[in-house]
């Protein structure tokens, strides 16, 4: 491998790493686990928190009061990593890294005969 493979090599682990250090999240509702809505990357240590839309008045008879989260109490809610999402991630790094290393090959660029 010459040194430019390499570093494009380096930079695939590198970033390899990070997405996976920063994965995507999703909350999913716990009676239906179906049911997910995606929600942002995080640090894998702290996730997504589930936080409820807006403040509730009250007045509906099945929330009583208690805070929503697409119209559901908070506590049928959990967050998780989004695994599909991650494996798009890695697999478009791992194809971007082989990609820079295919195009670095020094055979590739031949000059034209005449």
């Amino acid at each position: 491998m010459t040194t430019t493979q390499h570093v494009i090599l380096s930079l695939g682990m590198v970033t390899f790493s990070l997405v996976g250090l920063v994965p995507p999240w999703m909350h999913v509702r716990v009676d239906d686990p179906e049911f997910r809505v995606a929600a942002s990357s995080a640090l894998i240590t702290v996730g997504t928190p589930v936080r409820p839309d807006a403040a509730d008045d009250g007045n509906h008879p099945r929330r009583r009061g208690l805070p929503t989260y697409q119209g559901l109490p908070l506590r049928r809610w959990e967050s998780r990593i989004d695994g599909r999402r991650l494996t798009v991630r890695w697999c478009s790094v791992a194809t971007a890294t082989a990609l820079g290393i295919w195009l670095a090959t020094p055979g590739l660029r031949r000059p034209r005969a005449g």
